[in-house]
């Protein structure tokens, strides 16, 4: 005789292995997966490593900028113009006794109302080199910056935990 109930065995069977299954011990289950982990870490800091990326740029444009100015100090030509206080214009005068204006940035290096121009063949073309206090409080801000950063960056990465890892320093830890 045929009875309506002999697939209850079966039924039975497959409801505990989807239930296990859910829970992510069964096959086929939510294993930990390592490579899926580290992907995770990754892409909670992707913007730190972004946002350090465009501090090395930054370090290295100011790099740049110095490197310019000590060998536009080292191979050029030098003059010592004299200006007005408050005045971005220095005036020099050139081995044929003509006087030049030139116009200079208000970070220039300048001292006591003179001023060091330098130049390569013209001095109608001389120019200022920047005041190495800009370069000391732009390495120090980018510095500070990329050191924190990288500190986020670390301990983002390194926060992230298995879910049954019990660390001690959560508040949901037993």
């Amino acid at each position: 005789m045929y009875n309506p109930n002999s697939n209850d065995l079966f039924i039975q069977d497959r409801m505990a292995r989807d239930s296990v299954d859910y829970e992510g011990s069964g096959r086929g289950g939510n294993f930990y997966d390592e490579k899926e982990a580290r992907r995770q870490k990754f892409i909670s800091i992707r913007a730190y490593i972004v946002f350090i990326c465009i501090c090395m740029v930054l370090i290295g444009i100011t790099t740049f900028l110095l490197a310019a100015d000590i060998k536009l100090m080292t191979t050029a030509h030098s003059v010592v113009g004299d200006y007005q206080e408050g005045s971005l214009q220095a005036y020099v005068t050139d081995e044929k006794n003509m006087q030049h204006m030139i116009m200079f940035d208000s970070l220039a290096a300048r001292k006591n109302g003179r001023i060091t121009l330098y130049y390569y063949d013209d001095v109608s073309s001389a120019m200022a080199v920047t005041s190495i206090w800009f370069y000391v409080i732009m390495y120090i801000t980018w510095g500070v910056f990329f050191a924190v950063l990288i500190m986020l960056a670390w301990r983002t990465w390194h926060k992230s935990h298995h879910a049954v890892e019990r660390t001690g320093k959560s508040k949901f830890d037993d």
